[in-house]
């Protein structure tokens, strides 16, 4: 008779933190990740146009509780520098796609490929339309009174299914008129 397999009752652990030494498998294993990403980071620029020091963003998620002095403990950093993620699920996301900085244009925009991962990450860059790309396309279009009232907004954000997002920034939509 096999055993059955219960699922935990508690959510993963998610990490994201920034190193300035290149992170290692064995690192990460050491931390108790089951899933990561991370990616060096060589081009970001300061407030006064210099190049920062080559550091890397690392994300990663965990079965079991860790403090952040043990993470910082394996990588050699501070305890500040790691973050730990408890909040919404969203999280993951925006970690991911920070990665490459894919909702931030004024950043450098790291490719892709350069991401190390054991992770699927695609569905993080599909072609779904960004929250941030979502809100820059509704200003651009009143400007061009293409969209000329909310009913319109509410409209064209169910045509892209982002109602859910007009809803929670309904006030910040509105005012835009």
């Amino acid at each position: 008779m096999q055993q059955e397999i219960k699922k935990s009752k508690y959510q993963d652990v998610k990490f994201f933190i920034v190193v300035y030494e290149e992170p290692t498998i064995e690192q990460l294993i050491q931390c108790g990740a089951k899933e990561y990403a991370f990616i060096k980071h060589d081009s970001d620029m300061n407030e006064n146009g210099e190049i920062k020091k080559t550091h890397w963003h690392i994300y990663f998620k965990t079965r079991t509780r860790k403090t952040k002095g043990s993470i910082a403990k394996v990588f050699n950093i501070n305890e500040n520098q790691v973050e730990l993620l408890i909040q919404f699920a969203t999280n993951e996301s925006s970690c991911i796609r920070y990665l490459i900085h894919a909702d931030d244009l004024n950043k450098y925009q790291y490719d892709l490929k350069n991401i190390s991962s054991n992770l699927n990450i695609q569905p993080f860059f599909d072609l779904e339309l960004t929250d941030l790309e979502f809100v820059k396309s509704i200003i651009n279009d009143i400007a061009n009174d293409i969209i000329k009232n909310f009913k319109e907004i509410v409209a064209y954000s169910i045509s892209v299914n982002k109602l859910d997002l007009v809803m929670k920034r309904a006030y910040f939509f509105k005012q835009l008129f």
